[in-house]
């Protein structure tokens, strides 16, 4: 393998440096740390408290048992029946959230949030060097290990080590601040690197409360230890591509002809390659950035799979509010309308719809999108149905019209949306909701946030 012509790492690069920081087991860790009795024992959250349901997130003395995210709540009984096992609580999570992104935002402007569990930060020493302390920036306090080499050889060769220093610091600093002003029991896997990728290669690999810098000198080591499917952005479809290219390790990929990659996969292979060179080519994505919502949407699980189309209709109902509601939460209507369904056995159907005006009222996306299952022969019981709006503008002004006082209706939009913010979710609801009993919850995604 020749490693004498891509080792970009020595290309100039700007100076800044990445860090991603990973929550370990968060959800599990949040319910410890609000419940000191469960603090050490196997812990389960789960969607649903069912023998069928599903752990969402396991403790770190539950993941040691065998027991992880995707779990079923009867088999993990089975392998630990005195496991804790509590239902998921979003509104908690976000709250110990935005007081672990407050410490973020104590060091640099620039975080992407990337999900309710995960965000970058970077740190650009020409643009903002007041996030870096300035007496690390003046007296570097010598050699930091990472348990893999020395902290402050960074992988371009023009960023300062009294730098590289000083977000290590940094790093230290936040876990230090979590621990005293979120929770003790809340820790993170801290990764800094020269690039996104970078960066979460680092916290990925020690785990859990890890802090790993990855430089020119350990990159090679690490990504030697990894399978091709540990690394960010490769799916099992992937793996096959390269494995049928004679590609069996990400170190593999870093070492690969750029052209041969690009011929035999495309952009994709192009892509990696660059990103195992260390190339920044996953752009910091910034609140003012993230503002660009392209769609809205809502999923729901049944626990009860059923092809009763009187039932599905409440169901549909009952998301399309939910979307209503996140729509001028947002300050955002829509025009195009999409709804899709799974089989219990397989297969499903999809449809949207181009709508000739915007629209952001829950009664409005449930007439079009419930139409395109009150046409259909359903081939089976439905197990997951999904609603989503794209086609985003700003609900800046409303089109009057002769036909429907559309003034009226939005002002009882904004009354209906003050009580149910004030008293909970769907406290005032439209009356054909009091029919359907199965509870449609509040969720939290572990990917990108909505």
């Amino acid at each position: 393998m020749n490693k004498t012509n891509n080792d970009l790492f020595d290309l100039p690069q700007k100076e800044c440096i990445i860090m991603h920081i990973d929550m370990n087991s968060y959800f599990a860790t949040c319910e410890q740390q609000a419940n000191p009795a469960w603090q050490g024992k196997p812990l389960g959250v789960c969607s649903y408290l069912h023998p069928k349901g599903t752990i969402i997130a396991a403790s770190r003395e539950a993941k040691k048992l065998g027991i992880g995210t995707g779990t079923k709540v009867g088999e993990a009984q089975q392998i630990c029946p005195g496991i804790v096992l509590v239902s998921d609580e979003p509104a908690k999570y976000r709250a110990i959230t935005e007081r672990i992104q407050v410490i973020f935002n104590s060091y640099t402007p620039d975080v992407e949030n990337y999900s309710i569990d995960e965000s970058f930060l970077r740190f650009d020493v020409e643009r903002s060097p007041l996030s870096l302390p300035q007496k690390l920036l003046r007296n570097p306090r010598g050699t930091r290990k990472t348990g893999m080499t020395d902290s402050r050889n960074v992988g371009a060769q023009d960023l300062e080590p009294d730098v590289v220093g000083a977000v290590y610091y940094i790093g230290q600093e936040i876990k230090r601040r979590i621990k005293q002003e979120v929770g003790e029991w809340i820790t993170c896997s801290i990764g800094i690197g020269q690039s996104k990728f970078m960066a979460k290669i680092g916290s990925d690999f020690q785990k859990p409360d890890g802090l790993v810098v990855v430089d020119k000198n350990n990159v090679d080591g690490l990504l030697e230890q990894l399978e091709l499917m540990d690394v960010w952005g490769i799916s099992y479809g992937l793996k096959r591509q390269f494995n049928a290219l004679g590609i069996f390790t990400p170190l593999q990929i870093k070492y690969a002809k750029p052209s041969f990659l690009m011929k035999k996969m495309g952009k994709m292979g192009y892509f990696l390659w660059s990103r195992m060179n260390g190339l920044e080519i996953d752009k910091l994505q910034t609140e003012p950035m993230k503002a660009s919502v392209k769609s809205v949407g809502h999923s729901y699980t049944l626990l009860k799979k059923t092809a009763n189309k009187d039932e599905l209709a409440l169901l549909i109902m009952k998301l399309s509010e939910k979307v209503g509601r996140r729509l001028r939460r947002k300050g955002k209507r829509g025009k195009v309308c999409w709804i899709g369904w799974k089989y219990i056995y397989g297969g499903g159907f999809a449809r949207q719809q181009q709508l000739d005006e915007s629209i952001d009222d829950g009664y409005d996306i449930f007439r079009h999108t419930y139409k395109h299952l009150a046409g259909k022969v359903l081939h089976d019981k439905i197990s997951k149905i999904y609603i989503s709006v794209s086609g985003l503008e700003e609900a800046k002004h409303l089109q009057l019209s002769f036909l429907e006082d559309k003034l009226k209706k939005s002002r009882l939009l904004q009354s209906m949306d003050k009580i149910n913010d004030k008293y909970g979710e769907m406290t005032v609801t439209r009356g054909m909701h009091k029919n359907w009993t199965e509870e449609i919850r509040d969720r939290v995604a572990f990917g990108h946030r909505p």
